[in-house]
Parts: structure tokens; C-alpha cells; sequence
């Protein structure tokens, strides 16, 4: 054999030596564990809950523009951390009712339709605020901290409306600034 010959068959055992050597082992395991924590000391969660919609009932085509008196009016429960500020925005308000079939009648929100009862709702004692913009809102001061916001409108069905049920929704975001 020549040199080079000798070395190549030189490298050949020697690779299959380190193969046979460093061949991975058939069988393998994998273990895990979970991370955990408790947090105590911090805030309460938020929650919110539409608790009433808003119903204009009835409506006659053509006749004006209805508001629904308070009882109708949309509301939504709020707790969270006591006395702690919240943002409150009405993320989604329509801009009309439809029926499910290609028909819409218009809905309107005014400047003083978000209303703010506080920490419970008593009929006839709240404020107002403008719904398309965000409020910083205090929640009550009892464990949990509670509040009740909700919002009125207007509708007017033209006289060519078409006769039905019409509905949109309304969406409230409330979080820790």
C-alpha cells in the first residue's frame, strides 16, 4: 500500500472509532416543574359586568327621537380595589342598531349621556359625564371597591324604517391606571 492509502484506511478506523464512541444514547427523558408564586398585598382584580341594557322600547317610526328614561338606561357593575382611580371608557358605541337583515336605524350619544351612580345605585343620584371620552373614576371604599357607570342615548327611526327588532352593542373597558 501506498502512503496515501495507508492514511485514508488510517482515517476510516479512526472515524468509525469515534462514531461507535460518541453514538447518542437510544433512550432520553425530559422532566419539568412549575414556576409558582401567591401575591398577596397588591390590588383586587377588575371586573365588570353589563348588568342592564340599554332599552328604548318601542319606538314609532317618524315621531322624533326617544330617550329612554333611567330604569332603561344601560348599566354596568364595577369592582375592583377599594378607593382606587379606574379608567372608564366606552370602547365601542354605535353608531346604529341593525336588524339582521340589511336594515339600521341611528342611535346618538350625547356630550352628558355616561352616567356615574358611585359605589351604589340609587335611582335619581348620579352625574354625568361625556361617553366617548375616558373617565378616571374612584370605586367605593367598601371591600370590594364597587361602582356602577352606564350610559344613555337617543334613537329616531325615520318614517321609511322597516318594522322589527334592532340591537348593537355597547362595550365598556375599565382598567389600573
Amino acid at each position: 500500500m501506498n502512503r496515501i492509502t495507508k492514511w485514508a484506511a488510517s482515517a476510516v478506523v479512526l472515524l468509525l472509532g469515534v462514531a461507535l464512541v460518541t453514538t447518542p444514547a437510544t433512550a432520553q427523558t425530559t422532566a419539568s416543574v412549575d414556576a409558582t408564586a401567591t401575591v398577596v398585598g397588591g390590588m383586587e382584580a377588575l371586573t365588570a359586568i353589563g348588568q342592564q341594557d340599554l332599552d328604548f322600547g318601542t319606538v314609532t317610526a317618524g315621531a322624533g327621537a326617544v330617550t329612554p328614561g333611567e330604569s332603561s338606561w344601560g348599566r354596568f357593575y364595577l369592582t375592583g380595589e377599594p378607593t382606587t382611580n379606574i379608567l372608564v371608557e366606552f370602547t365601542t358605541l354605535p353608531t346604529e342598531l341593525t336588524d339582521g337583515f340589511g336594515n339600521s336605524i341611528g342611535i346618538t350619544f350625547a356630550t352628558d349621556d355616561g352616567i356615574f351612580w358611585g359605589d351604589t345605585y340609587t335611582p335619581g343620584a348620579f352625574t354625568t359625564f361625556n361617553p366617548t371620552v375616558s373617565q378616571n373614576l374612584a370605586l367605593g371604599a367598601g371591600a370590594p371597591g364597587e361602582m356602577y357607570v352606564g350610559v344613555r342615548g337617543s334613537v329616531d327611526p325615520p318614517l321609511t324604517s322597516v318594522n322589527g327588532d334592532y340591537s348593537g352593542v355597547i362595550v365598556l373597558t375599565v382598567a389600573y391606571p
